[in-house]
């Protein structure tokens, strides 16, 4: 599994970590390779995977597709319909940007979290992505706890 440090495009970081997160997750809890409870699970997942970004970025394709725009003008009209004018200079930041693209990984799994859970609604289509492929990956990460003993006495 080759990893990757990041790019310079924080909607491609952002629906990458979110697409490794939930999967590495799901793939933790189900094989119980950690205890994730209480816990922020980019603060524990392994870094995140080349293959993440790649799935990343093909599935904004998809979405451009689906809107016949581009992910940035896509960002923009969600900016707009937050109050911010990206046209008159009011320019949507990094964190907002990389939040954007994460909640759009969030609605492309089906997870129940949406970018309209805190932002203004305007029309998108983000259509359903499987990530079965990084959970193969997260396999290699896995290591399973090993169950204590119980050391009972017999009285």
């Amino acid at each position: 599994m080759a990893t990757h440090g990041g790019t310079n495009d924080p909607i491609l970081n952002g629906m990458a970590s979110t697409l490794w997160g939930m999967e590495w997750a799901d793939h933790v809890e189900e094989h119980r390779c950690a205890n994730l409870s209480g816990v922020e699970i980019t603060d524990v997942m392994p870094e995140v995977p080349i293959e993440a970004y790649l799935l990343a970025a093909n599935f904004i394709g998809h979405i451009e597709q689906a809107n016949r725009m581009n992910i940035y003008a896509l960002l923009y009209k969600a900016a707009k319909a937050d109050g911010q004018d990206p046209y008159e200079g009011d320019k949507p930041g990094d964190d907002y940007a990389e939040e954007f693209g994460s909640d759009l990984g969030m609605m492309a799994l089906g997870s129940g979290v949406s970018w309209f859970d805190d932002h203004a609604q305007f029309d998108i289509e983000v259509p359903h992505l499987e990530a079965s492929d990084l959970m193969a990956l997260a396999e290699e990460t896995c290591k399973p706890q090993r169950r204590r003993r119980s050391s009972r006495r017999g009285g």
